[in-house]
């Protein structure tokens, strides 16, 4: 990955955000590349293979959403 891409990722104060209601995607770092090029693309992850019979995009909702995610 470039590292260039870290450098120019726009940063923000979350501190206006209603945390309540803000939706989240969460993803591997390597992603990011085609994500600036592509957007997110609808995909049936390796994980999901035998569970999901229809390419999706995940999110979580609000700071607690987040915190689930990260705990999983």
């Amino acid at each position: 990955m470039n590292n260039d891409v870290l450098l120019n990722i726009n940063t923000h104060d979350i501190s206006s955000i209603d945390l309540d209601n803000v939706f989240l995607h969460y993803t591997n770092i390597q992603n990011l590349n085609s994500i600036i090029d592509n957007g997110l693309v609808p995909k049936i992850g390796i994980n999901a293979k035998v569970i999901e019979k229809s390419k999706k995009i995940f999110f979580s909702i609000g700071d607690k959403g987040a915190l689930v995610i990260m705990d999983s």
